[in-house]
Protein backbone atom coordinates (compact mmCIF):
# COMPACT_ATOMS: atom_id res chain seq x y z
CA UNK A 1 0.00 0.00 0.00
CA UNK A 2 1.49 3.41 -0.92
CA UNK A 3 -0.11 5.41 1.92
CA UNK A 4 2.50 4.61 4.64
CA UNK A 5 5.22 5.62 2.18
CA UNK A 6 3.59 9.00 1.68
CA UNK A 7 3.18 9.54 5.40
CA UNK A 8 6.83 8.74 6.01
CA UNK A 9 7.91 11.11 3.25
CA UNK A 10 5.67 13.87 4.56
CA UNK A 11 7.32 13.63 7.98
CA UNK A 12 10.81 13.81 6.54
CA UNK A 13 12.84 16.07 4.32
CA UNK A 14 9.94 16.80 1.97
CA UNK A 15 8.23 19.13 4.46
CA UNK A 16 8.97 22.73 3.49
CA UNK A 17 7.31 26.09 3.97
CA UNK A 18 6.34 27.68 0.66
CA UNK A 19 3.71 29.76 -1.08
CA UNK A 20 0.41 28.08 -0.25
CA UNK A 21 -2.52 28.04 -2.69
CA UNK A 22 -4.77 27.98 0.39
CA UNK A 23 -3.18 31.18 1.77
CA UNK A 24 -1.58 29.33 4.67
CA UNK A 25 2.07 30.23 4.17
CA UNK A 26 2.63 29.68 7.90
CA UNK A 27 2.22 25.90 7.57
CA UNK A 28 4.68 23.33 6.19
CA UNK A 29 3.51 21.46 3.13
CA UNK A 30 4.44 18.78 0.62
CA UNK A 31 3.67 18.50 -3.09
CA UNK A 32 2.02 15.24 -4.10
CA UNK A 33 1.67 14.09 -7.71
CA UNK A 34 -0.15 11.13 -9.21
CA UNK A 35 -0.26 9.51 -12.63
CA UNK A 36 -3.70 7.98 -13.12
CA UNK A 37 -5.44 5.90 -15.76
CA UNK A 38 -8.40 7.11 -17.80
CA UNK A 39 -10.68 5.77 -15.05
CA UNK A 40 -8.73 7.54 -12.31
CA UNK A 41 -6.73 4.62 -10.91
CA UNK A 42 -3.27 5.75 -9.67
CA UNK A 43 -0.38 3.95 -11.34
CA UNK A 44 2.43 5.98 -9.83
CA UNK A 45 2.83 8.60 -7.13
CA UNK A 46 5.48 11.22 -6.26
CA UNK A 47 6.23 13.44 -3.30
CA UNK A 48 8.37 16.59 -3.45
CA UNK A 49 9.45 19.28 -0.98
CA UNK A 50 6.73 21.84 -0.47
CA UNK A 51 8.78 24.66 -1.96
CA UNK A 52 9.26 22.91 -5.33
CA UNK A 53 7.88 24.95 -8.25
CA UNK A 54 5.53 23.40 -10.80
CA UNK A 55 7.64 23.42 -13.96
CA UNK A 56 10.44 21.12 -12.71
CA UNK A 57 7.84 18.65 -11.46
CA UNK A 58 6.27 18.19 -14.87
CA UNK A 59 9.67 17.77 -16.50
CA UNK A 60 10.70 15.13 -13.95
CA UNK A 61 7.44 13.19 -14.26
CA UNK A 62 7.58 13.29 -18.04
CA UNK A 63 11.16 12.00 -17.98
CA UNK A 64 10.35 9.19 -15.53
CA UNK A 65 7.31 8.03 -17.51
CA UNK A 66 9.24 8.00 -20.77
CA UNK A 67 10.03 4.27 -20.55
CA UNK A 68 6.45 3.26 -19.75
CA UNK A 69 4.32 1.78 -22.50
CA UNK A 70 1.66 4.47 -22.68
CA UNK A 71 -0.77 5.14 -25.51
CA UNK A 72 -1.06 8.87 -24.79
CA UNK A 73 -0.41 11.08 -21.79
CA UNK A 74 -2.74 13.99 -21.04
CA UNK A 75 -1.22 16.56 -18.71
CA UNK A 76 -3.60 18.50 -16.47
CA UNK A 77 -2.14 21.62 -14.88
CA UNK A 78 -3.00 25.13 -13.75
CA UNK A 79 -2.19 28.46 -15.35
CA UNK A 80 1.44 28.26 -14.22
CA UNK A 81 2.05 26.15 -17.33
CA UNK A 82 0.33 28.36 -19.90
CA UNK A 83 3.51 29.87 -21.30
CA UNK A 84 4.34 28.94 -24.90
CA UNK A 85 7.55 27.18 -23.78
CA UNK A 86 5.72 24.98 -21.28
CA UNK A 87 2.94 24.16 -23.74
CA UNK A 88 5.51 23.03 -26.33
CA UNK A 89 7.21 20.87 -23.73
CA UNK A 90 3.95 19.19 -22.72
CA UNK A 91 2.99 18.56 -26.34
CA UNK A 92 6.38 17.11 -27.31
CA UNK A 93 6.22 13.46 -28.31
CA UNK A 94 2.52 13.62 -29.15
CA UNK A 95 1.33 14.39 -25.62
CA UNK A 96 -1.79 16.41 -24.90
CA UNK A 97 -2.68 18.85 -22.15
CA UNK A 98 -5.53 20.58 -20.39
CA UNK A 99 -4.50 23.82 -18.71
CA UNK A 100 -6.75 25.92 -16.52
CA UNK A 101 -6.36 29.67 -17.00
CA UNK A 102 -8.12 32.69 -15.60
CA UNK A 103 -9.48 34.94 -18.30
CA UNK A 104 -8.58 37.90 -16.11
CA UNK A 105 -4.92 36.96 -16.55
CA UNK A 106 -4.87 39.15 -19.65
CA UNK A 107 -2.69 36.71 -21.59
CA UNK A 108 -2.64 37.01 -25.37
CA UNK A 109 -4.36 33.63 -25.70
CA UNK A 110 -7.13 34.47 -23.23
CA UNK A 111 -7.69 37.83 -24.90
CA UNK A 112 -7.88 36.18 -28.32
CA UNK A 113 -10.34 33.58 -27.02
CA UNK A 114 -12.65 36.22 -25.59
CA UNK A 115 -12.53 38.19 -28.85
CA UNK A 116 -13.75 35.25 -30.95
CA UNK A 117 -17.43 34.72 -31.57
CA UNK A 118 -19.05 31.39 -30.81
CA UNK A 119 -22.20 29.78 -29.51
CA UNK A 120 -22.35 28.31 -26.02
CA UNK A 121 -23.56 24.76 -25.53
CA UNK A 122 -25.33 23.77 -22.32
CA UNK A 123 -23.51 21.15 -20.23
CA UNK A 124 -25.54 21.34 -17.04
CA UNK A 125 -27.91 23.71 -15.28
CA UNK A 126 -25.06 25.95 -14.19
CA UNK A 127 -22.47 25.45 -16.93
CA UNK A 128 -22.23 26.45 -20.59
CA UNK A 129 -19.14 26.03 -22.75
CA UNK A 130 -17.93 27.15 -26.15
CA UNK A 131 -14.90 25.99 -28.09
CA UNK A 132 -12.63 28.61 -29.62
CA UNK A 133 -9.69 27.79 -31.90
CA UNK A 134 -6.75 30.10 -31.23
CA UNK A 135 -4.28 28.31 -33.52
CA UNK A 136 -4.03 25.25 -35.74
CA UNK A 137 -3.11 23.09 -32.75
CA UNK A 138 -4.70 24.80 -29.75
CA UNK A 139 -8.17 25.62 -28.58
CA UNK A 140 -9.85 27.27 -25.63
CA UNK A 141 -12.95 25.85 -24.01
CA UNK A 142 -14.49 28.95 -22.46
CA UNK A 143 -16.72 28.13 -19.51
CA UNK A 144 -19.66 30.26 -18.41
CA UNK A 145 -21.53 29.71 -15.16
CA UNK A 146 -24.76 31.78 -15.00
CA UNK A 147 -24.96 31.40 -11.23
CA UNK A 148 -21.36 32.59 -10.85
CA UNK A 149 -22.15 35.49 -13.20
CA UNK A 150 -24.87 36.72 -10.82
CA UNK A 151 -22.48 36.35 -7.91
CA UNK A 152 -19.69 38.22 -9.73
CA UNK A 153 -22.06 41.09 -10.54
CA UNK A 154 -23.22 41.36 -6.93
CA UNK A 155 -19.64 41.36 -5.62
CA UNK A 156 -18.60 44.05 -8.12
CA UNK A 157 -21.58 46.23 -7.18
CA UNK A 158 -20.58 45.99 -3.54
CA UNK A 159 -16.95 46.84 -4.29
CA UNK A 160 -17.85 49.84 -6.44
CA UNK A 161 -20.21 51.17 -3.77
CA UNK A 162 -17.47 50.85 -1.14
CA UNK A 163 -14.97 52.59 -3.44
CA UNK A 164 -17.38 55.42 -4.17
CA UNK A 165 -17.95 55.89 -0.44
CA UNK A 166 -14.20 56.07 0.19
CA UNK A 167 -13.42 58.66 -2.50
CA UNK A 168 -16.53 60.84 -2.10
CA UNK A 169 -15.35 64.31 -1.13
CA UNK A 170 -11.70 63.49 -1.82
CA UNK A 171 -11.46 66.36 -4.34
CA UNK A 172 -11.49 68.74 -1.37
CA UNK A 173 -8.53 67.02 0.28
CA UNK A 174 -4.97 68.24 -0.08
CA UNK A 175 -2.76 66.46 -2.61
CA UNK A 176 -0.93 64.78 0.28
CA UNK A 177 -4.12 63.51 1.89
CA UNK A 178 -5.41 62.24 -1.46
CA UNK A 179 -2.12 60.42 -1.99
CA UNK A 180 -2.51 58.83 1.45
CA UNK A 181 -6.04 57.71 0.56
CA UNK A 182 -4.76 56.37 -2.74
CA UNK A 183 -2.19 54.36 -0.80
CA UNK A 184 -4.86 52.89 1.46
CA UNK A 185 -6.98 51.85 -1.54
CA UNK A 186 -3.96 50.27 -3.24
CA UNK A 187 -3.75 47.77 -0.38
CA UNK A 188 -7.28 46.57 -1.17
CA UNK A 189 -7.05 44.73 -4.53
CA UNK A 190 -10.79 44.43 -5.00
CA UNK A 191 -11.30 48.19 -4.69
CA UNK A 192 -8.08 49.19 -6.41
CA UNK A 193 -9.14 47.28 -9.53
CA UNK A 194 -11.83 49.86 -10.23
CA UNK A 195 -9.94 53.01 -9.25
CA UNK A 196 -8.77 55.59 -11.76
CA UNK A 197 -6.42 58.47 -10.94
CA UNK A 198 -6.70 61.51 -13.18
CA UNK A 199 -3.59 63.33 -14.45
CA UNK A 200 -4.31 65.92 -11.78
CA UNK A 201 -4.32 63.31 -9.03
CA UNK A 202 -8.08 63.13 -8.49
CA UNK A 203 -9.65 59.80 -7.56
CA UNK A 204 -12.42 58.41 -9.74
CA UNK A 205 -14.30 55.17 -10.31
CA UNK A 206 -13.06 53.70 -13.60
CA UNK A 207 -16.15 53.05 -15.75
CA UNK A 208 -14.08 51.39 -18.50
CA UNK A 209 -12.69 48.81 -16.08
CA UNK A 210 -16.17 48.09 -14.79
CA UNK A 211 -17.41 47.49 -18.33
CA UNK A 212 -14.45 45.20 -19.10
CA UNK A 213 -14.96 43.29 -15.86
CA UNK A 214 -18.66 42.82 -16.61
CA UNK A 215 -17.80 40.89 -19.77
CA UNK A 216 -16.01 38.31 -17.61
CA UNK A 217 -18.90 37.61 -15.24
CA UNK A 218 -19.20 33.87 -14.80
CA UNK A 219 -16.30 33.33 -17.20
CA UNK A 220 -13.32 33.70 -14.91
CA UNK A 221 -11.87 30.28 -15.67
CA UNK A 222 -11.21 28.65 -18.96
CA UNK A 223 -9.46 25.55 -20.20
CA UNK A 224 -7.04 25.24 -23.08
Amino acid sequence: MPTPVWLAAARGAAVRRAKSKDSRDDLPQVVVGMAVTRSGIPVRVWCWPGNTSDSPLIRQVKHELRDWTLGKVIWVADRGFTSAVNRRHLAAGGGGYILGEKLRSGSAEATAAMARQGRYQGVSANLRVKEVKISDSERFVVCHNPEAADRDAAIRTNLVERLEAMITGSDRLSATKRAELRGVISTKPGLNRFLRVTPGGLLRVDAAKITADTRLDGRDNTTT
